[in-house]
């Protein structure tokens, strides 16, 4: 078997390699009961594992009742036993052939604990007697001693201990020294070892510490910290820091750092020499950041759903880096209530004070910060001083090194053209810069997106397909990116547990998002969801809310049916004809907006809709801004219905565009878009039809292709029910948009769409908004503009032809007629000009 098969199947996904082993003895075997019972027998990932890579090996033990393999396997045979199965036999004892617990090793068979003490006692007579009997301490060289003769040796140490701490601090009191030694040393044979410690080197407790045991070391801490003179911490006899010294390298205790150092070996993944965090299934060394790397490492955070390395703390859930919060404690160090590491023990940390604890001097600046690196030798370096810049090897330039290769450091510029940077995916075989662990962007995407999707038992729901396929078709590198970042995540890993279709009720259960509508966006591209008139189903929501704030039950249920029988009709009505607009559905959201807070005004003067007369309406606009004119459509629907006596709001009136461009302003623009090659297509295609034929943007966004016609060398376009005939160069952009259109999504991105001018979310239209300032960057005034070409037009053309042409409503087109008919100086200017094409 190969190495990447025992990846995919041990490290990868070994709960499955369990299930497929226990399964094909006990197929009747309740799946949750034996979950249950593997969480039971190995409650760790690499437990798990080693059990996974035992039964594929020998399946067998769990029928043969032979006394092999790791001790999760009898763990596991019990468990399941308790739910009824039969099939499957307990493994018997090496040496007595029992069915017993099997803690203890001979050579490579599993053993009893009696069997495991009458096999050292018959390795070990005691040393006093020479009887072969059970071991109940050894001497001072290490030898056993039996029960009989360990009582001729056994007395009380602590008294000498406390006599030869007082040599060295004579004045300290001798009760607390007993105290800190039966804290520190609390067994009667552990201070006879510690004892025998200080008579063999007297020095420990002078600075020597490094040649005692961990007891002792303890015992110095507890001494120091009690402020005993003349007893010196140990230093690290290697990097010469005064620290505790938890571990020991040849021979002597020493810091967790050298230990580390000490560590270090070839990476088998990606060659540095780094400490070893684990080993593949070859026994070959990974380092920590290829560990973490490794996505036979990563599994659901519980919280936001992404596939990543997490962690257990305590009981608590497996949580990823960016979701655990440290518990708040008060920090031992700060004294202040904040997050704290080691919140649990009686010496909790915060986060701020555990970075100060790792600051040392920096070996180039000396300034006293966090390590970020070391020198050849081993001196700490802080963050600046270990990323200096150094001259590069491709290019010459003194820059931050982002990888070395055999000709010296590379720059961030010179590495991703180096060919060291491109290797072969192991997964497609296709040779790029790979993203981890051996599989280029598109294989690492796949590989996450289908632990994402797959549901407890290791595989994805027949439901959950199509949203594969409609996701993993995106661009890899924004996937991956999505994948890391997007609140939709967690949502997806919550439907890959529950065995039900997806559909636009399960979405709309969720709280509202922009996350959620962009993955909404995706799978109806994709055609796993139906489209719908997305602003439409966004009010029928919104309303329901926002009829809550409504408290009189009567009050509310007006306000409900003019919501549903006037703004939702008329909405329901346009989106027959086409989607409606985020405008226009802003503003039936603003007319139930303004009908609550008329309610509400009431209330607070002491009337009702049914008391609501003239005199209150105009007192209630004459306070407030211009939007409670929306309130206009609620009281004529409430006074048609008889809610209301006979009240109105006056219908606002404007007095013409309050905003124009310059007349030769716009035609300067108008020649800018027509012949500047530096303005892209559709931002001069949308700029034209504003300029030219007065169309609003919200409107422009939404033309599809269907609305372009060519034949016979000429273009034509249906802004009404009129075509419109394009002239040059204007034809042949709209003709180069049409077939080289291309949407910004990068999620799920699809070319299956209508729309002239896709947007960002797949198969959905650029928003207004955005349209808008993209052609602002180019200096055009989008309201002022429409104004200004629509009082041009107007002025030429009439009302009916304008409305056949520009699907303009002739009651618009009719109003801009007789403004411009009016306008004295407006019509004087179009008299001098004389004609309406411009060159």
């Amino acid at each position: 078997m190969t190495d990447r098969a025992l990846t995919t199947g041990f490290l990868e996904d070994p709960d499955t390699v369990i299930v497929t082993v226990v399964t094909d003895i006990e197929p009747d075997l309740a799946l949750a009961d034996l979950r249950s019972s593997i969480a039971q027998a190995a409650p760790s990932r690499a437990q798990r594992r080693r059990l996974a890579h035992a039964l594929h090996e020998r399946p067998d033990l769990l029928t043969s009742g032979r006394p092999e393999g790791p001790p999760q396997i009898e763990r596991l045979i019990r468990a399941l036993r308790a739910t009824g199965v039969r099939r499957l036999a307990l493994p018997c004892c090496g040496h007595c052939h029992q069915p017993k617990p099997l803690p203890q090793l001979d050579g490579k068979i599993r053993i009893c604990g009696s069997c495991a003490r009458r096999t050292r006692t018959a390795a070990n007579p005691c040393v006093g007697c020479g009887v072969t009997r059970r071991i109940a301490s050894r001497d001072r060289n290490g030898g056993p001693l039996c029960v009989r003769c360990v009582s001729y040796h056994d007395h009380d140490s602590i008294d000498e201990i406390r006599a030869r701490i007082s040599q060295l601090d004579p004045g300290q009191d001798q009760q607390t020294l007993m105290e800190i030694i039966r804290t520190v040393v609390p067994r009667r044979f552990q201070r006879h070892k510690v004892l025998w410690e200080l008579e063999d080197r007297p020095d420990v407790l002078t600075g020597q510490g490094a040649h005692g045991s961990p007891r002792v070391n303890s015992l110095i801490q507890a001494l120091v910290a009690a402020g005993v003179s003349g007893v010196v911490a140990p230093a690290c006899p290697f990097c010469g820091r005064s620290v505790v010294l938890p571990t020991q390298r040849d021979g002597l205790r020493c810091c967790q750092r050298c230990d580390d150092q000490n560590r270090h070996a070839p990476c088998s993944r990606c060659g540095q020499s780094r400490r070893v965090s684990s080993r593949t299934a070859a026994g070959g060394a990974v380092c920590g950041p290829c560990y973490r790397r490794d996505e036979a490492n990563h599994a659901p955070c519980a919280d936001c759903g992404r596939v990543t390395t997490v962690h257990r703390h305590g009981d608590g859930p497996a949580r990823c880096g960016r979701c655990f919060r440290a518990p708040m404690a008060t920090c031992s160090m700060c004294g202040r209530v904040k997050p704290c590491h080691l919140a649990a023990t009686d010496r909790p940390r915060c986060g701020s004070c555990s970075r100060r604890m790792r600051s040392l001097p920096c070996a180039r600046c000396r300034g006293t910060r966090p390590v970020g690196g070391r020198t050849a030798d081993g001196q700490p370096l802080c963050g600046n001083c270990s990323s200096r810049p150094v001259p590069c090897a491709g290019c010459g330039h003194t820059r931050l090194v982002k990888s070395r290769v055999p000709e010296g450091p590379l720059c961030a510029t010179c590495y991703p053209r180096h060919p060291l940077s491109f290797r072969p995916c192991i997964d497609c075989g296709t040779t790029e810069r790979l993203h981890h662990q051996g599989l280029c962007q598109r294989c690492a995407f796949r590989h996450q997106l289908l632990s994402l999707l797959a549901h407890s038992g290791g595989d994805i729901h027949p439901h959950l397909e199509p949203v594969f396929h409609a996701l993993v078709s995106s661009e890899p590198k924004s996937g991956l990116v999505w994948l890391e970042r997007s609140a939709a995540v967690a949502l997806l890993n919550e439907l890959s547990q529950v065995n039900q279709p997806v559909t636009h009720e399960t979405l709309d259960r969720y709280p509202p998002n922009r996350a959620i509508d962009h993955l909404r966006n995706v799978l109806v591209a994709g055609k796993v969801l139906p489209p719908r008139d997305q602003y439409l189903a966004m009010f029928d929501r919104w309303t329901a809310k926002a009829l809550a704030q409504v408290a009189d039950a009567h009050e509310r249920r007006i306000v409900r049916g003019f919501a549903s029988w006037h703004a939702l009709r008329r909405l329901r009505d346009r989106s027959e004809r086409h989607n409606i607009t985020a405008t226009q559905a802003g503003y039936a959201r603003a007319q139930v907006r303004a009908a609550i807070a008329l309610i509400a005004w009431l209330r607070d003067n002491g009337a009702t809709l049914a008391s609501c007369d003239q005199r209150l309406v105009d007192r209630w606009l004459a306070d407030g801004r211009s939007t409670r004119h929306n309130a206009r459509a609620f009281l004529l629907w409430t006074r048609r219905n008889g809610h209301t006596p006979d009240a109105e709001i006056p219908q606002r009136t404007t007095e013409g565009p309050a905003a124009r461009i310059d007349e030769d302003d716009r035609w300067t623009l108008v020649r800018r878009f027509l012949h500047d090659d530096a303005i892209p297509t559709a931002e001069r295609v949308a700029g034209l039809l504003l300029l030219l034929y007065g169309q609003p943007l919200t409107k422009v966004a939404h033309i599809t292709r269907d609305q372009i016609i060519s034949s016979g060398g000429a273009v034509r376009i249906t802004l009404g029910t009129k075509p419109l005939n394009l002239p040059d160069p204007l034809g042949g952009l709209v003709l180069r948009l049409a077939t080289n259109r291309r949407g910004h999504a990068a999620l799920g991105h699809t070319d299956d769409h209508p729309w002239l001018f896709p947007g960002g979310a797949p198969g959905r239209p650029i928003s207004p908004n955005r349209l808008t300032a993209r052609l602002q960057s180019f200096g055009v005034r989008a309201r002022a503009g429409r104004n200004t070409t629509l009082m041009d037009l107007a002025a030429q053309l009439p009302a009916i032809v304008l409305s056949n042409l520009l699907g303009i409503h002739i009651n618009t087109t009719t109003s801009w007629t007789e403004q411009a008919q009016t306008g004295a100086a407006y019509a004087a200017e179009i008299a001098r000009r004389g004609s309406f094409s411009k060159s």
